[in-house]
């Protein structure tokens, strides 16, 4: 896990540039008037006496031009005093940005949201791996497995059984008699399994049964529902298939998933 510490620290005392504040005024000061010596004709060209506005720069030569003092204040004076403004507007602005900006630390901010995004991570991570831990469950009152599988396996809050047959618990073999006495053996092996496992039938969620003949589905249904559909219960999500043949060629095969109750 990956931790972070972060420290707060005091701003730095806000102190007027004055040795950057000339230079950046007299660069701001030629581009704008520049800017607006250039413009000026054009906007001007509009209006009846833009032949007299556009060439008197000083006061005396607009005078002598047909201009008035009234006019040169609005045309040549205006734009400069506008310019003078923005540039003092500019510093007085950058300057805090800039001491924010030389106490803003890249490296460690974005190593703090890293390590931040790590933890959550970490911390979901862990979560999920608790909840999912695989958990084999046995038990001697259901057949053993007879190949390369477990009885049931628990994963988090839900619980898989394998397949159960007519199989005896005891003698590992087939009990006699035909759909229904194979299917209460069935229900009596998962029963067995769910309660290892910490589960019920009032707890099962999806039940898949595989019928080698469906003309059994009739009674195969009268015991399932005994178990999985009693009066006042919701029964299971179900899936029933006909297949050509089971192991050891047995009538019926059911598996169920289940809730687990959180210990």
């Amino acid at each position: 896990m990956l931790s972070v510490q972060q420290q707060a620290s005091a701003p730095a005392p806000l102190t007027f540039p004055w040795k950057f504040a000339v230079p950046g005024i007299a660069l701001l000061l030629i581009g704008f008037i520049a800017m607006c010596r250039l413009l000026l004709p054009a906007i001007l060209s509009a209006s009846q006496s833009s032949s007299v506005m556009s060439e008197g720069w000083t006061w005396w030569t607009w005078l002598h031009s047909g201009g008035t003092s009234a006019d040169w204040l609005r045309v040549q004076v205006a734009p400069a005093a506008l310019a003078i403004a923005c540039s003092w507007c500019c510093v007085l602005l950058c300057r805090p940005c800039a001491l924010a900006l030389d106490a803003y630390d890249p490296f460690e901010v974005h190593c703090g949201a890293l390590s931040g995004s790590l933890n959550r991570y970490n911390k979901s991570m862990s979560e999920a791996s608790s909840q999912a831990t695989r958990t084999i469950v046995a038990t001697n009152e259901a057949p053993r497995a007879i190949g390369p599988y477990s009885q049931a396996v628990r994963a988090g809050n839900l619980l898989f059984t394998s397949g159960q047959i007519a199989l005896d618990p005891e003698t590992q073999q087939v009990v006699a008699g035909g759909i229904s006495e194979q299917a209460t053996q069935v229900f009596s092996n998962l029963k067995a399994i769910l309660e290892a496992g910490g589960s019920s039938f009032s707890q099962v969620v999806k039940a898949t049964v595989f019928l080698k003949n469906f003309d059994d589905f009739a009674a195969m249904n009268a015991i399932y529902a005994d178990h999985l559909a009693a009066a006042g219960t919701q029964p299971p999500a179900r899936t029933t298939v006909e297949v050509s043949r089971l192991p050891k060629d047995v009538l019926v095969e059911i598996d169920l998933v289940a809730l687990v109750d959180a210990q």
